[in-house]
């Protein structure tokens, strides 16, 4: 198997040629390069690729992506600083030592995001929970009924216990009581993808569990019906379908050593005495 392949391996069980998946590719090395052992992961972390490279796994698969970028913009929000500067990266950089690490190990890194979303993430994260009815909705936008109604403050707690985190932020009111929730996992509760928030709403979700949410999108909901958001954590949300995608490899690839990184929730929460 060569690196590049398992872009076209993903595009074809999703029905697609790989030039119609609309982001990632191959990052860093070369896409001809026969690979010995696929470390997957949901972000290629200094950490992920020194284990990947003490694995002896040369082709490092990440969900999100590999460099940290500056959005552009208006010179006067950066009036301190020189009107020429372009973007730089110091050594110490992540950017730099990630791409150090991987050059010097002699890693493939390949980001499949939109391709993973739609193979696996999306619709292992809800089944995880319990969660397995389909009422409204298709793709990004489904909408579940639960197996039985119950407050938002009980529905927290089983998500947290089924994602094994020990605590879930809950936005609204935790007495509520919830029949219908949406599934917007890892990012796609964040502001910037409004659109399926709107949609689920609409389509009649009084909860939305979620992966990452900001606070903007958390009033909008609250503004919307008085929703109810459960976010658990971006990265834990969408390691439930990395696995399976790595169980998927070992299937196809079964002399092929493919192995799991799990990213964990990068904060924890301390509280006033």
């Amino acid at each position: 198997m060569q690196a590049g392949e398992i872009i076209e391996w993903v595009a074809a069980r999703l029905g697609l040629a790989a030039s119609m998946i609309p982001d990632g590719g191959v990052i860093v090395g070369a896409a001809g390069t026969e690979v010995h052992g696929i470390l997957v992961t949901w972000m290629a972390t200094a950490e992920v690729l020194s284990k990947a490279a003490g694995l002896g796994c040369n082709l490092v698969v990440c969900h999100e992506g590999f460099r940290f970028e500056e959005i552009p913009q208006s010179p006067i929000y950066r009036w301190t600083a020189p009107p020429a500067e372009q973007p730089y990266e110091r050594p110490d950089h992540p950017n730099s030592v990630r791409r150090r690490l991987a050059e010097q190990n002699n890693l493939v890194v390949v980001q499949i995001h939109y391709g993973l979303d739609r193979l696996c993430i999306y619709d292992d994260f809800m089944p995880q929970l319990g969660i397995t009815q389909v009422i409204a909705g298709g793709g990004y936008e489904k909408v579940y009924v639960l197996p039985a109604p119950q407050t938002a403050d009980a529905l927290a707690r089983h998500v947290a216990g089924k994602i094994g985190l020990d605590c879930v932020r809950l936005t609204g009111d935790g007495r509520k009581m919830i029949a219908r929730v949406g599934n917007l996992v890892g990012g796609a509760a964040l502001s910037s993808n409004r659109y399926w928030m709107r949609k689920q709403i609409e389509y009649g979700a009084e909860a939305i569990i979620c992966g990452e949410s900001d606070e903007c999108a958390e009033i909008f909901a609250q503004e919307y019906n008085g929703t109810v958001l459960i976010e658990t954590s971006h990265a834990a949300s969408e390691n439930i379908g990395l696995r399976r995608f790595v169980r998927m490899l070992k299937d196809a690839y079964p002399d092929l050593p493919c192995e799991f990184y799990d990213i964990r929730r990068p904060y924890h929460f301390v509280c006033a005495v």
